[in-house]
């Protein structure tokens, strides 16, 4: 029977030592396996564990106001003062929406823009104004649709400018009530089921606010009585042969064609002309029948030439 001593317990506490750091570094070798061991999934040094995608941030403040486009109708257009004229104001446009309860659209309309060009672009279909005189086309009443933007987006009062205004056209159909100098008016209707402009954004918010399963049923198109103008380089007069023609060939009581821009107090011609009238070019002519050398003329290869029936 051995007897401890002083060096046998020196002994014990050595292999006790030894046991422990075997032990530890069997803990850090199981760790570092399970890690990747430094090494990425494709064994690349260096690369970690794969990271999910990051979350998009939410942005810490929202612009008070964003440009936009904004369609009604003009109540009033006041030009700039001297003063105002010097700073490069050419005036100040109001818009109204036909929504109930909306509020009024005040824009500033500045003559040039940083390029030198006129500041406003003005359309109807096709067609681009060359304004000078805003004035002369942005009349009370007329239905347009406006584009505006901020002047200075860093300034502490930020000011709306009108960029664009576009006079949207109306097809409609009726007749001629009067004719005077350069005005004309008319008692129409919408074509392609359409209805009036101001009277169709009523509709949508009855609809809105009805509460009933079941939808209204439509109502038939009212006939409006209009007072058109003519503007230059704009409107186009067309008789029954689509030839070019002056307001003073058309008649009281004549049934017509146009397509305008609306307006519950004084419209705008863009065209008008007898129904079915389109003014669009024509094709090529037929070929002339040629003489067969004994003084007759080819008919085309068609029957002898008769009375047809007549009918409407």
């Amino acid at each position: 029977m051995l007897i401890p001593g002083p060096k046998m317990g020196c002994l014990v506490r050595r292999i006790s030592a030894v046991v422990m750091l075997i032990m530890a570094l069997a803990v850090c070798d199981t760790a570092f396996a399970q890690a990747g061991g430094g090494r990425g999934r494709a064994g690349r040094p260096g690369a970690g564990p794969k990271e999910g995608p990051k979350q998009p941030t939410k942005p810490t403040e929202k612009p008070i106001e964003t440009p936009g486009m904004q369609t009604g109708t003009i109540v009033s257009y006041k030009p700039a003062t001297e003063a105002e004229a010097e700073k490069g104001i050419a005036g100040y446009l109001t818009v109204r929406p036909f929504e109930k309860k909306a509020k009024l659209v005040k824009l500033t309309v500045f003559k040039e823009n940083e390029e030198g060009q006129p500041s406003v672009s003005v359309k109807v279909g096709d067609h681009k104004f060359e304004v000078e005189d805003y004035s002369q086309l942005f009349w009370k009443g007329l239905y347009c649709t406006a584009g505006w933007g901020f002047k200075d987006e860093s300034a502490k009062v930020k000011v709306k400018e009108l960029r664009t205004l576009e006079f949207t056209q109306l097809e409609v159909s009726g007749k001629i009530l009067s004719v005077e100098d350069d005005t004309v008016t008319i008692r129409a209707v919408p074509k392609n089921g359409q209805n009036w402009p101001h009277l169709a954004a009523l509709e949508d918010d009855s609809k809105a606010s009805t509460k009933a399963t079941a939808p209204p049923k439509p109502k038939p198109v009212r006939q409006l009585k209009i007072k058109l103008k003519l503007v230059e380089d704009v409107s186009k007069l067309l008789d029954a042969e689509a030839e070019e023609a002056s307001l003073s060939g058309f008649e009281v009581g004549q049934k017509i064609e146009a397509s305008i821009v609306f307006s519950t107090k004084v419209g705008m011609v863009i065209k008008l002309s007898p129904p079915g009238v389109d003014g669009t070019a024509a094709g090529p002519p037929p070929p002339k029948p040629e003489d067969d050398g004994r003084g007759r003329r080819d008919n085309g290869g068609g029957g002898p030439r008769g009375r047809g029936p007549r009918g409407g």
